[in-house]
């Protein structure tokens, strides 16, 4: 609950106008929440660096460690960065690509 509950305060959205404001500082998030969701949703709005806890047991005592990442949850987390990173693309206009342009052509009804 505590880390999901963290999800409602987030409001990545920000990111947004961060870049608005300033287009030539790089974005960022500082997240406390379990999962990857939060990280990736960030990736996705812009974010280049992020800083997230680290544990190796997230049941030690201590304030960080119930939201914290364990070492398999990191390396996924960071997998999962990559893609979003490749996924989300760094060109501003999309381009058919050259399996699309062939499906183009093999799937183009012709008008009389």
């Amino acid at each position: 609950t505590g880390s999901r509950e963290n999800f409602r305060h987030l409001n990545l959205r920000v990111l947004e106008t961060y870049r608005r404001h300033w287009p030539d500082l790089k974005l960022g998030l500082s997240d406390h929440t379990r999962g990857h969701t939060a990280v990736l949703g960030a990736v996705a709005l812009g974010a280049e660096v992020v800083e997230k806890h680290f544990t190796d047991d997230r049941n030690r005592k201590g304030p960080d460690h119930p939201h914290s990442a364990e070492p398999h949850e990191f390396a996924e987390m960071a997998r999962q960065v990559r893609e979003a990173e490749v996924l989300v693309g760094a060109k501003l206009l999309k381009q058919p690509t050259p399996s699309e342009k062939k499906e183009a052509i093999q799937f183009r009804v012709r008008s009389y």
